[in-house]
């Protein structure tokens, strides 16, 4: 599946900070962009996407970056440069996007997540969010599909060679018994082709089962897929929650839809999440009893319940940025009444009174969920 390159978006997000650069400055900038996104993991890449959301605490990875990129560039300006850094991040997350793999899928879940699908906190430039959530439909095709690819039997390891043991039989020699001496050359020379021989057969054999091993881990990813799909089916056709404990049916208040959403990450076995979500989730919405109508983010989180919450506790403990509906899920029951969501509304940048649909909410949480699940991963 060939995508085009985010990165083509580059010069033109360039000379909204320096107006006409030249092809030489661009050039220069992009080899700063490379040293800077070069050897990170998932933590670093979510790393820049809060950062170009202005989601972290303090601006270190800015004056990070500046001298990192003056260190290349010397030109690169020192200060006065929030806007020439913005379009660096920008472009250091498209290319992490353009080179795909973890690292891309953690960028890409932060800026969904982190953004809620762009309704809330706005991204600049805006092609970037669309981008992330290409990828991310992109991505979880892909893995899907080279999943259920590598389905084979494993092989039999019967074809891995014996090993013969090396000779030995050189004799110590006495004093003068050059005839012995020349036929402990010569059975040295032996011993010394046998042992080549033994090495190259020890090669042979690690090559052959270095190749069953890939075998029997592409044919537990293609059993993982097949997996997803059986119980994702079965989870809709029984209509049961396992973390509501109750019938679809049964569920009626508005936080039933990130019990849905919960639901369905925790039956999800590839990061990123399944392609088609919306609709999956859509699917289990319709046979609910939730409210047809929008329901705001104050409402929706509020409504959580104690359950709810002991299960998100594991997630919230290892997050160094909760997102933003585990975040107000335990802001709210943390405080009394609506007290919480001004603090709430500056740090994440997003309204509490943001409304959206059921399904739209089970998404949103499907999508933190594994966002929390991929940057755990990356320190485990």
């Amino acid at each position: 599946m060939n995508r085009p390159k985010a990165m083509r978006f580059f010069p033109d997000w360039y000379g909204t900070a320096h107006p006409n650069p030249s092809s030489e400055l661009i050039e220069m900038r992009l080899k700063c962009i490379a040293a800077a996104v070069a050897d990170i993991d998932r933590r670093d890449a979510a790393g820049f996407a809060r950062e170009l959301l202005r989601m972290n605490s303090s601006d270190s990875l800015r004056d990070d970056l500046a001298r990192q990129f003056s260190d290349i560039d010397k030109a690169f300006p020192a200060t006065h440069n929030a806007n020439l850094i913005n379009v660096m991040l920008a472009g250091c997350i498209a290319s992490i996007l353009d080179s795909g793999g973890p690292c891309a899928t953690s960028a890409a879940l932060t800026l969904k997540a982190m953004t809620l699908s762009g309704k809330g906190r706005s991204v600049e430039p805006p092609e970037l969010l669309v981008e992330a959530l290409t990828f991310l439909v992109d991505e979880g095709t892909r893995v899907r599909e080279a999943a259920h690819r590598s389905a084979q039997l494993l092989p039999t390891l019967n074809r891995i060679p014996a090993i013969e043991m090396v000779p030995a039989n050189v004799e110590d020699i006495p004093d003068n018994q050059w005839p012995l001496a020349s036929k402990n050359d010569k059975a040295l020379a032996a011993a010394i082709t046998s042992g080549h021989t033994a090495v190259a057969t020890l090669r042979t054999s690690i090559e052959a089962l270095r190749n069953d091993l890939e075998t029997a881990l592409g044919r537990d990813r293609a059993l993982q897929a097949l997996q997803e799909e059986t119980e994702v089916l079965w989870w809709l056709f029984s209509g049961w929650s396992d973390i509501g404990n109750r019938p679809f049916s049964q569920l009626t208040s508005p936080s039933g839809s990130l019990v849905l959403g919960y639901d369905f990450a925790r039956l999800t076995r590839f990061v990123p999440g399944h392609p088609r979500s919306p609709a999956i989730l859509a699917k289990a919405v319709a046979m609910s009893t939730l409210p047809a109508t929008p329901i705001n983010l104050a409402t929706v989180v509020s409504d959580g319940s104690t359950h709810l919450r002991t299960q998100l506790a594991e997630v919230r403990r290892h997050s160094d940025t909760p997102s933003p509906l585990i975040l107000a899920i335990f802001r709210s029951a943390e405080t009394s009444g609506d007290s919480w969501r001004p603090a709430f509304e500056s740090v994440v940048g997003v309204s509490t009174e943001l409304t959206a649909t059921p399904t739209e909410w089970a998404d949103q949480f499907y999508d933190e969920i594994l966002l929390h699940r991929t940057l755990s991963d990356a320190t485990s």
